[in-house]
């Protein structure tokens, strides 16, 4: 689960920064979050080999949440650059929107929407990981299990 979600994290940190700052933060959280936790989980089952259901949604979600983390250090960082060029996005939107905003507030909102989507971005992936472990599963790790043992004839 560790080398999965490290690969994940690696990955999806510099996805997620490269569209948080450069298109969306709504990019970073809406589509590439949920796409890399089912990566992350799927990942993480294939490279543990959890012998039961609970065991494999556990590791997908760790897997997961660790791909999450890289996320979040993305979404945050593109939300302390957000920040700095403030006065650009506060000038935009007067101009797109005719809304009155002053640089301060948009300095605190951009911060603020990198910081809890980054902690959305955890949850999601480690939601969608758990997920896509179980698949795994369901669909692969049920076949390789080891059989039970026979039962014990009474005495």
């Amino acid at each position: 689960m560790w080398k999965a979600g490290i690969i994940i994290g690696i990955a999806v940190f510099v996805v997620i920064f490269v569209a948080s700052a450069g298109l969306s933060p709504l990019c970073g959280l809406f589509c590439v979050s949920p796409l890399a936790g089912v990566v992350a989980g799927y990942l993480a089952a294939v490279f543990d080999k959890p012998t039961t259901g609970e065991g494999a949604a556990r590791t997908g979600a760790i897997g997961g949440a660790i791909g999450g983390a890289g996320a979040f250090l993305g979404q945050t960082v593109a939300g302390v650059i957000n920040a700095v060029f403030a006065p650009q996005i506060a000038q935009f939107a007067r101009r797109t929107f005719g809304t009155i905003t002053d640089v301060s507030t948009t300095r605190v909102v951009a911060f603020g929407w990198g910081l809890c989507g980054g902690l959305s971005d955890i949850v999601i992936m480690a939601g969608m990981g758990a997920l896509f472990g179980y698949v795994w599963y369901r669909f692969v790790g049920s076949k390789n299990a080891p059989a039970a043992p026979p039962p014990t004839p009474p005495m």
